[in-house]
């Protein structure tokens, strides 16, 4: 099961943000899980509270964001859903595309509280995405 170690990584991860962030609690988290990534949604919710048992994300809720795999065919530009079709383009059913989703495995965001003395309690929403944090004043966004 390496949805375990997956969900581990993603801890690791965004507990060291929230760190720098001051942010004390994490409440939400938000993932991205392509259907051709090799991990399954199922499995990563399973790890989630053992993965974060004595962290800052203790308790924390998941999101899986399911994401289709879609493919481009490289002969008629005919886009097409691999789930369903299979590898061969249905419109002119040559095998040759470029893998436009579904590989994704990624943090979207989390959500989290600064409960320090000094912090205001306020809650901070905080946007990850392809190794890029954008944060401002409690706001973010994906570029």
């Amino acid at each position: 099961m390496h949805e375990l170690s997956l969900i581990v990584a993603i801890t690791e991860m965004i507990t060291c943000d929230a760190a720098l962030r001051g942010i004390t609690r994490v409440t939400q988290v938000e993932i991205e899980v392509g259907e051709l990534s090799g991990a399954f949604p199922y499995a990563l919710k399973e790890a989630f509270p053992l993965a974060t048992r004595n962290t800052i994300m203790e308790n924390a809720s998941l999101i899986v964001v399911d994401v289709p795999g879609i493919a481009r065919c490289l002969s008629c530009a005919h886009l097409f859903f691999i789930g369903i079709h299979g590898w061969q383009c249905p419109n002119c059913a040559r095998t040759a595309y470029f893998i436009e989703s579904g590989t994704e495995l990624a943090i979207r965001s989390y959500e989290g509280e600064d409960k320090s003395p000094q912090g205001l309690g306020i809650q901070a929403l905080s946007h990850v995405r392809e190794g890029t944090v954008n944060h401002d004043e409690g706001k973010a966004t994906i570029p």
